[in-house]
């Protein structure tokens, strides 16, 4: 994913609406680990920050095709499929 983030936090990622969200002015999207996730580099003190991943939608053509490795949109996709599991 297009975060920098290490694994575990991936991993971590909550798709809760209050952890989850969509910024319809930039097409970028913030996302935030479960509660209680503790970093690897982190201390017990300091809360994690949750990350923004920029959209490519915002500066690809419609026709140009790097905008289906848009990192937001296939994050919608995902959402999208496994809503009904």
């Amino acid at each position: 994913m297009a975060s920098s983030k290490r694994r575990s936090e991936i991993h971590a990622l909550s798709i809760e609406e209050s952890h989850l969200r969509f910024d319809s002015s930039d097409g970028s999207v913030t996302l935030m680990c479960q509660p209680g996730f503790l970093a690897k580099n982190q201390l017990p003190s300091m809360a994690s920050k949750p990350f923004k991943v920029p959209s490519l939608s915002r500066t690809c053509e419609n026709e140009d095709e790097d905008r289906l490795l848009c990192p937001v949109r296939s994050l919608k996709f995902y959402l999208s499929r496994v809503k009904s599991i």
